[in-house]
């Protein structure tokens, strides 16, 4: 069973219990346009339904700050800094995890930040994607210092807000 099935069938059990899911759409790891992101902003436009694309800062190309610029119905999260894997060798991916000073990742979210925040402007949200979903707690700390108010990964969540000055908005399904 494909995802969608899998997704449409969970929608129509929620139906039948007379409850009503909330959705919001994110795209990752955007670095510059491609066809399947012209593809997705259209849809998005056409449907009048807003798309969140999580760019990599470090990657940013000028074709994809003009392809989100033109497109209404789109805004852009901050995801990671370089979409680079730190994590000691046997570990799972992570790019904010424990493996490196706090200080150099906090620099890397900074950087990262004021990047997209240049290109975008308002269409930028302070809002952070780690890759691979993974982010240490300490790092999770830090994110309103390094101006970032929202952090989005996979799956549940402990809080609504885990530090003061943080929201916290997950996905759960990924096709």
């Amino acid at each position: 069973m494909s995802g969608w099935s899998v997704l449409a069938a969970e929608l129509d059990r929620w139906q039948e219990q007379g409850r009503q899911a909330t959705l919001w759409w994110r795209d990752d790891d955007a670095c510059r346009a491609t066809p399947a992101l012209a593809s997705l902003l259209a849809i998005a436009a056409a449907a009048r339904i807003p798309v969140a694309v999580a760019a990599v800062p470090a990657a940013l190309e000028r074709s994809l700050v003009d392809a989100v610029v033109a497109a209404p119905m789109a805004t852009v999260l901050q995801h990671g800094y370089a979409h680079r894997n730190h994590a000691l060798p046997g570990a799972r991916n992570a790019e904010f995890g424990t493996d490196r000073p706090l200080a150099a990742v906090e620099a890397e979210l900074v950087a990262g930040r004021d990047r997209l925040r240049d290109a975008f402007g308002p269409r930028f949200l302070p809002v952070l994607v780690p890759p691979w979903n993974r982010i240490a707690p300490a790092v999770v700390a830090r994110l309103p210092a390094a101006g970032l108010s929202g952090l989005s990964t996979f799956g549940s969540r402990d809080a609504v807000a885990p530090v003061p000055g943080l929201q916290q908005c997950n996905t759960h399904v990924d096709l």
